[in-house]
């Protein structure tokens, strides 16, 4: 391939001086070409190319921005679909079955379905579906016991706990409030 190309750094212009002549073999077939227009065509669009990208290279910060800020003041729940934090990473969790709520522990799958739940700083208090005993989670210390309602209604610490059915609860806790 013959070409010559000058070009004026200062004006960043590109004139070609000898004709251009491209030869390529592809498949058997040789093909030739000589054209002026289309390697000048070409110079002049990546320069304009490269020009319109040097500007938007300054842009990205701002939309980078603007889509942060438009992911932050949206509504939509974009961690779950249906969890709502409590405190200390403890989570109430809405099942499969609409009327079932699952709190949830801290980096772990899975929870214990609920029908009554109560906190007070540091406290939650749970009920499991069907059992006698309360769960009573210390989240300022990441403690788990189990009380049966007698203990925990003799306590004056639980009994000051308001307890109240998962549903409720869940209405209460609305979706971006966590509590402590």
């Amino acid at each position: 391939m013959a070409l010559s190309v000058s070009a004026s750094f200062a004006s960043a212009q590109v004139s070609e001086t000898t004709t251009t002549t491209t030869t390529k073999e592809r498949g058997g077939a040789i093909i030739s070409r000589s054209n002026h227009s289309e390697l000048t065509h070409f110079f002049e669009n990546n320069a304009a190319w490269a020009a319109c990208m040097r500007s938007l290279k300054s842009l990205w910060p701002v939309g980078a921005l603007t889509v942060f800020v438009s992911l932050c003041s949206c509504d939509a729940n974009l961690f779950g679909r249906g969890s709502r934090e409590i405190a200390g990473g403890y989570r109430l969790m809405r099942a499969n079955n609409p009327n079932e709520f699952v709190l949830t522990i801290p980096n772990e799958r899975g929870g214990l379905i609920i029908d009554e739940i109560g906190w007070r700083k540091p406290f939650i208090l749970a009920r499991a579906s069907g059992s006698q005993y309360w769960y009573v989670i210390n989240t300022a210390h990441a403690q788990h016991t189990r009380l049966s309602d007698g203990q925990r209604k003799s306590d004056p610490i639980y009994q000051s706990v308001q307890i109240q059915p998962a549903e409720t609860a869940w209405k209460n806790l609305g979706d971006h409030n966590r509590l402590w």
